[in-house]
């Protein structure tokens, strides 16, 4: 028996078996994120932090 954290027993893998493999090679999005140039460009760039304003004292 297994005992999670919020005390639910249960019995035997928590974590179903898949129906079936993923195969990277077989799956379409895998493919498409991958090979894609377009897309590769975009995971690579990151744009810049946007700067910090400092915010101005208050005069009393």
């Amino acid at each position: 028996a297994i005992t999670t954290r919020s005390g639910l027993v249960t019995e035997g893998p928590t974590v179903p078996n898949p129906s079936k493999p993923v195969n990277p090679e077989e799956d379409e999005c895998v493919k498409e994120t991958y090979t894609d140039p377009n897309h590769a460009e975009y995971n690579i760039k990151v744009p810049p932090p946007p700067p910090v304003q400092k915010p101005k004292p208050s005069i009393q």
